[in-house]
């Protein structure tokens, strides 16, 4: 996979677009979401609110990039390693045994190929 540089407006997944869909959420989160806007308000000066803002900025941005580092990086585990059906095997088991779902004969053989189809098209992205 590659990211894509260059801005297009018929392009929904570039680096440019992220960035302008990320100040917009930034601006919601810490210009009108309650909480921080109470915060905001209760100061006691206008310093008091600015150096408020500011604290949470300095705490929750890096808190938000640790969320999509771990999401990244759950990503690029599932692109090297199968996900399971179930991820309980003793339940695959027993929906396998169960009379009244029939299913499982059918959908764990097209599970892996599909699986396998993401196999054939991770190994000729790698190239």
């Amino acid at each position: 996979m590659r990211v894509t540089t260059a801005f297009d407006w018929k392009d929904r997944y570039n680096l440019s677009s992220g960035i302008i869909g990320g100040a917009f959420l930034a601006l919601a989160y810490f210009g009108t979401d309650q909480s921080q806007v109470q915060r905001y308000l209760t100061g006691k000066s206008i310093g008091q609110s600015r150096l408020s803002l500011l604290f949470n900025a300095t705490f929750k941005v890096p808190i938000q990039f640790f969320i999509l580092f771990i999401g990244a990086m759950v990503f690029v585990f599932f692109l090297f390693e199968r996900p399971p059906l179930l991820f309980h095997p003793v339940e695959m088991e027993h929906c396998g045994r169960a009379p009244s779902f029939h299913g499982s004969r059918r959908v764990q053989p097209g599970f892996r190929s599909a699986s396998w189809a993401a196999e054939a098209f991770k190994t000729s992205a790698m190239q």
